[in-house]
């Protein structure tokens, strides 16, 4: 009988992960059963058995060259689990229900305005349970190498993406579908993807950690630039944090469901600095009943009763799930991601030298929603208006970066202005959307204001040291009410603490210190 055995996931130094010999070492030491890299990023994946597990862990913790390790945990496909809410909506019908999510954002609009340009296929990720490749409907669209499908099996390192499931073609076919081709459904993107099918979920619909993390990182060597994450769980990793980063910093976008509980509940990644949450809305433009509302909710897309693609080569695990062959309509904020991600490829395709944070800013800015709301986000997307050059000045800009107390440990507190208000996550990142011109952001614990001009189409960057009063909790909030303020002329310039770009520009020179010093005495005078 096999030793019970946990997986845990260790961040390593990058000075230190080169050593392969001194990493060898330190898992033999820790008595880790089996070792799996996650590619690009210096993180690995071990199982260490239950019954030394204390011994294991001391062993990597006192190691100088471990960053983390933090246990595993499990994601699951975001779906509406209910069978009745969607299964009468279903090609039951016989073709009643219509594309009508395409119609709501304008598709054909902008289909029509990028028919003229020349574009070169950007490569879309759909990391979910796999994908039927042979599909009629999703084929041509599959990305290849050396004439080979590329295909990725996150779970077990093959090229095997079987879906077993149903979920994942699903998914596939509203961001990936061969469109004009006289059959099926149509996609967003229009035959301007190539289409990468990575499987991190099993059968069941689940997947652990360290597969969702590798399966990011494998679709972003292999060249995607926008990756589709219908998944989540409620337990924050960083090592899926540093998954994202690094597809950002490698020009690519995770784009992620915020999850189908119809509450609060923060799901991850959607919750993760740098991925966009995507929310759920009905035909009339209205938040689904079941799609969450926080922090998370970047844009909305349809989502209720989605025609989309199904598997035709496993009909006995269809049966399991209750999805029809070749076609069905689902529901959930699982098919308003793939929609969301088509868009952002459509723009990319569109501008092939823009920076994500240029991407995600042309996606936010042409929504429909004139103030950010925790239900839809800026609104629904919009197609026509995403394609379309953008003549004037943005109206948007964004305040991000890190809440930390004095010693130096992230803080998840609440950051507003007014009634625009962001919680900054477990590692202390914030992101907070602003209409352009000056403001004064708040942040928990008292900690005062600090005065910053939104730069249209821009990211502000304010790091926020905070302290703890004695008698408060961790994450306890001070809310305080404030107003956007306008600067009438012959007053004290703010502090301008960026100029956009994802490079950080902070207060230079003892000037701007002063007048940031002053601002807090105005508004916190010593007692």
């Amino acid at each position: 009988m096999s030793e019970e055995a946990l997986s845990f996931l260790i961040g390593l130094h990058n000075e230190v992960s080169t050593s392969m010999a001194e990493v060898h070492a330190l898992h033999e030491r820790a008595g880790a059963l089996s070792v799996r890299p996650l590619g690009s990023v210096p993180v690995q994946e071990v199982r260490l058995p239950a019954s030394q597990l204390d011994k294991g862990l001391s062993c990597y913790r006192q190691a100088p060259g471990v960053r983390y390790i933090e246990p595993s945990a499990t994601y699951r496909i975001l779906q509406v689990n209910d069978p009745y809410f969607w299964r009468p909506y279903s090609t039951s019908h016989n073709g009643a229900v219509k594309q009508w999510g395409l119609e709501r954002i304008h598709a054909e609009a902008a289909w029509r305005r990028l028919r003229s340009r020349s574009t070169d296929p950007i490569r879309v990720a759909v990391i979910d349970t796999g994908v039927d490749v042979a599909h009629p409907d999703l084929y041509r669209n599959i990305a290849r190498e050396n004439g080979l499908l590329l295909t990725f099996n996150a779970i077990d390192e093959s090229r095997d993406v079987t879906d077993e499931h149903g979920h994942g073609t699903h998914c596939a076919g509203i961001l990936a579908a061969v469109t004009n081709n006289g059959r099926g459904v149509a996609a967003l993107t229009c035959n301007t993807v190539e289409l990468l099918p990575v499987k991190a979920m099993g059968k069941d619909g689940s997947g652990d950690l360290a597969a969702v993390a590798r399966g990011i990182v494998w679709a972003v060597d292999h060249g995607a630039r926008v990756l589709s994450l219908s998944l989540g769980g409620t337990e924050y990793r960083r090592t899926l944090q540093e998954a994202i980063d690094y597809a950002w910093r490698q020009g690519a976008v995770v784009l992620a469901a915020v999850g189908n509980d119809g509450n609060e509940t923060l799901d991850y990644p959607a919750g993760c600095f740098h991925a966009v949450g995507v929310a759920s809305v009905g035909a009339e433009g209205q938040r689904s009943s079941f799609s969450n509302r926080n922090r998370s909710v970047c844009i909305a897309a349809p989502g209720d009763i989605i025609l989309s693609t199904t598997p035709v080569s496993n009909p006995f695990a269809l049966q399991e799930s209750g999805y029809r062959p070749r076609y069905d309509a689902l529901s959930g904020t699982s098919m308003a991601a793939p929609l969301a991600a088509g868009l952002l490829a459509l723009i990319a395709a569109a501008e092939p030298q823009a920076t994500p944070d240029q991407l995600v800013q042309r996606l936010e800015r042409s929504a429909d929603a004139q103030q950010w709301t925790p239900e839809i986000g800026w609104g629904v997307i919009d197609a026509r208006r995403a394609v379309e050059k953008v003549e004037s000045p943005a109206d948007k800009g964004a305040v991000v970066g890190r809440v930390t107390d004095r010693a130096g440990v992230p803080v998840g507190t609440w950051v507003h202005v007014g009634a625009v208000r962001v919680h900054s996550g477990p590692d202390g990142l914030f992101r907070l959307l602003l209409p352009a011109g000056t403001a004064s952001v708040y942040v928990g614990h008292g900690s005062g204001a600090h005065v910053v001009e939104v730069v249209p189409g821009a990211d502000t960057f304010v790091d926020v040291e905070v302290g703890v009063h004695p008698e408060e909790s961790g994450n306890h909030c001070v809310l305080s009410h404030v107003e956007q303020e306008e600067q009438a002329s012959g007053e004290k310039a703010p502090v301008a603490l960026s100029t956009g770009g994802v490079a950080r520009q902070t207060i230079a020179g003892t000037v701007g210190a002063l007048l940031l010093m002053l601002t807090l005495l105005d508004l916190f005078p010593p007692k």
